[in-house]
């Protein structure tokens, strides 16, 4: 897969509470494209934060539904409902398999895809993930 990298080199950021979620993630976007930054926080506030002191704003939002203090749904409706961020990019990342969250993420807009078990699985994941990437 190959993104251009336009006039910079685009970002992600990648909101999970796990750091081992976010480790792995941000290896598989790596391999899938090298070229991209991969900026990860823990949680909601801070995935705010960000995006706010940012110059310019991640290619796509990647975030956890279920974090403790500012959930994922939570982020979600904050960027859909601030005019600065609702254009971005976002997709729900999530070990959550239920048709009513998705339901949810797709109230917003938003696709919301299911964490898979195995790393050649989330390399797979990471492609489709890519695949959102707004330049």
């Amino acid at each position: 897969m190959t993104l251009s990298s336009g006039s910079g080199k685009l970002t992600i950021l990648y909101v999970d509470d796990d750091a081992d979620d976010r480790m792995l993630l941000s290896e598989a976007l790596q391999e899938a494209a090298p070229h991209v930054n991969i900026e990860t926080v823990e949680n909601g506030a801070k995935a705010l934060d960000f995006l706010k002191k940012s110059r310019k704003p991640p290619c796509l939002v990647i975030v956890d539904l279920n974090m403790p203090g500012m959930s994922g749904r939570e982020v979600i409706k904050h960027l859909k409902n601030d005019k600065q961020l609702a254009e971005l990019s976002v997709v729900v990342f999530t070990t959550s398999a239920n048709p009513e969250d998705k339901k949810e993420c797709a109230r917003y807009g938003v696709d919301m895809i299911t964490k898979p078990m195995s790393f050649a699985d989330l390399e797979h994941s990471a492609v489709r993930l890519l695949s959102y990437c707004k330049d």
